[in-house]
């Protein structure tokens, strides 16, 4: 029996929060679950689709025609609910292949924003015949790059920059644009203000081998959220999207590197790799600065030097770093000196759970001069009067010795209690080593932790070491620190 004349659709679903005031709203997959129809009566194309890694559908065939129309809804409405967005009206011939994506933040449903929810509508058959030597890209913008919603670009690594093209939107040039096929790394760019936190003021995306095919066309959709601190879907990501072929390449952001200054004596700091600035104004105990730079396997060579020039570490290897992933570069030890004390760097990956949003730690010891069988972290319990240091150790992490990262990669719960005194809210953060042979703690007040932290102890033990908490549920990694950025006491 003859079907009749057919023509396709598929779906990509990549909406994300959206929400402009906070960016590390928990990722509720349920939230951004979609179903599309087609036509009145409503007929079903996809259904309960989410977004991110499974966000892209194949084709499915329909009926072509003159006048067909799509709407987008949340997984199980009733077709007679209104739709979170609608495209106009489509003209599809027999054999025609066309691509709807869902773009913008849920934060936005219903209102006149920017990013509200749309359904773009792009037909894979306007790339046309692409020259068997060439590659041809149509950059669609559904991600946050920068606040403003100014327009963006991409780049490739060898140079090239696309046109600007407007937020939640498709380039207007339906044919693509020529890139080389050997293009390594991609980069999104906001127009005017720099994505967050980059230092190269652009969004990079590391492309696996063969990503790109001669002759063939892609959709290079950029979405997420650049403001994420975590390794989520909501998170910056590109979608690779063959014209008129089934599948697709999902990239998350190429690693970003936060540099924390514990170098004693040493001053501001810069780090560049083949000569290359990476990040710059490290001061010590300072909020981390922070780097990008492209993911692989053989990792890159750092060199970190005073801003006069003089180097303080150099060839200090990363490892292999993975995209989507945010490492920790502490670099230590004691300027000018050598052997155990001298200048060092280590490196740690945030290797917390995206969904975890409770009070948990790892601790980092970058202290050089604390004692050889390491140094524990835990608290004190608060005594009576709420403001003073009660009788109990509570021990969290265990034995951390120079160097060294302690508890699970997922974290260790921190219950600190917390007591109350003339400038506020605290807790009793405590250290645990051995001094003179016996096992002895230092205390110091600080602002209570509630977020994933990483713990890091840093100073010299002789005259009383310091530590910095960085929240790792901001995309800063911002430092708490002791209060009035005292020393650990006895």
């Amino acid at each position: 029996m003859d079907a009749g004349p057919i023509a396709y659709v598929r779906f990509v679903n990549a909406l994300y929060e959206g929400n402009f005031d906070d960016a590390n709203t928990p990722w509720d997959a349920a939230r951004y679950r979609m179903d599309v129809q087609a036509g009145t009566p409503a007929q079903s194309l996809f259904t309960g689709v989410e977004s991110g890694e499974p966000g892209v559908k194949d084709f499915v065939p329909v009926t072509p025609g003159a006048d067909l129309q799509f709407s987008l809804r949340k997984a199980g409405a009733s077709a007679t609910e209104p739709a979170l967005a609608t495209t106009g009206k489509v003209s599809l011939a027999e054999g025609e292949r066309l691509t709807l994506l869902a773009v913008g933040g849920m934060a936005s449903v219903g209102t006149s924003e920017v990013n509200a929810p749309k359904l773009l509508a792009l037909k894979d058959d306007a790339f046309g015949a692409v020259p068997p030597d060439e590659v041809r890209v149509r950059h669609v913008t559904a991600d946050q790059v920068i606040a403003d919603f100014f327009p963006r670009l991409l780049k490739t690594d060898s140079g090239e920059e696309l046109p600007e093209v407007t937020p939640f939107t498709a380039d207007p040039e339906v044919k693509g644009r020529a890139i080389p096929a050997t293009t390594g790394r991609l980069l999104v760019r906001g127009s005017i203000d720099a994505p967050e936190p980059s230092q190269s003021a652009e969004v990079g995306y590391t492309l696996p081998s063969g990503a790109l095919v001669k002759g063939q066309g892609y959709y290079v959709l950029s979405s997420g959220d650049d403001r994420r601190a975590m390794n989520d879907a909501g998170a910056s990501s590109l979608l690779l999207i063959p014209a008129g072929k089934g599948g697709a390449v999902r990239l998350k952001r190429d690693p970003l590197l936060y540099f924390f200054h514990a170098l004693i004596d040493g001053g501001a700091l810069k780090v560049s790799s083949q000569g290359a600035p990476i990040a710059t104004g490290l001061g010590y105990g300072n909020d981390p600065a922070v780097g990008d730079v492209a993911a692989g396997t053989a990792g890159h060579a750092l060199t970190f030097s005073l801003a006069s020039g003089t180097t303080v570490l150099d060839a200090f290897q990363t490892g292999p770093l993975e995209a989507g992933r945010r490492y920790l570069v502490v670099v230590s030890g004691r300027s000018g000196q050598t052997g155990a004390e001298g200048p060092r760097a280590f490196i740690v990956p945030d290797t917390f759970a995206p969904d975890a949003q409770d009070a948990r730690v790892r601790f980092i010891n970058a202290c050089s001069s604390s004692p050889a069988q390491g140094v524990g972290l835990g608290f004190f319990d608060v005594a009576g009067d709420n403001s003073s240091r009660g009788p109990t150790y509570t021990s969290v992490i265990p034995d951390v010795t120079y160097g060294a990262v302690g508890g699970s990669v997922e974290g260790e719960g921190f219950p600190a209690p917390m007591g109350t005194d003339a400038t506020g809210s605290y807790a009793w953060y405590a250290i645990r080593g051995q001094e003179g042979g016996a096992s002895t703690e230092r205390s110091v007040k600080g602002t209570r932790i509630t977020r994933p932290h990483l713990f890091v102890l840093m100073g010299d033990w002789t005259t009383g070491p310091k530590f910095r908490a960085l929240n790792l549920r901001n995309n800063s990694w911002t430092a708490l620190t002791p209060r009035g950025d005292e020393a650990f006491k006895p």
